[in-house]
């Protein structure tokens, strides 16, 4: 993520191999790039740009369409995901 803005998320879940969540702008509804860390190694970048029924309903996000979802991680136990 850019650092010269705030934003706000969430990760839902983090499974052996898929880490899912949601991520906005603090003061819009634009995309963010997610940047998906694994034991201090950048393994993946995404935008999140998926749509979020719950984050619409919540009212949290204007279009819902901030989720991300990293497939095929292959996380072992005490990887330090962020």
């Amino acid at each position: 993520m850019n650092d010269s803005k705030s934003y706000i998320g969430f990760l839902d879940n983090v499974l052996s191999e898929t880490i899912s969540g949601w991520a906005k702008a603090s003061v819009d509804s634009s995309p963010v790039e997610v940047p998906l860390w694994i034991n201090d190694k950048l393994i993946e970048k995404q935008n999140s740009t998926q749509f979020r029924k719950g984050i619409l309903k919540k009212k949290i996000h204007s279009t819902g369409k901030c989720g991300f979802v990293f497939e095929n991680i292959k996380l072992v136990e005490n990887d330090n995901v962020r």
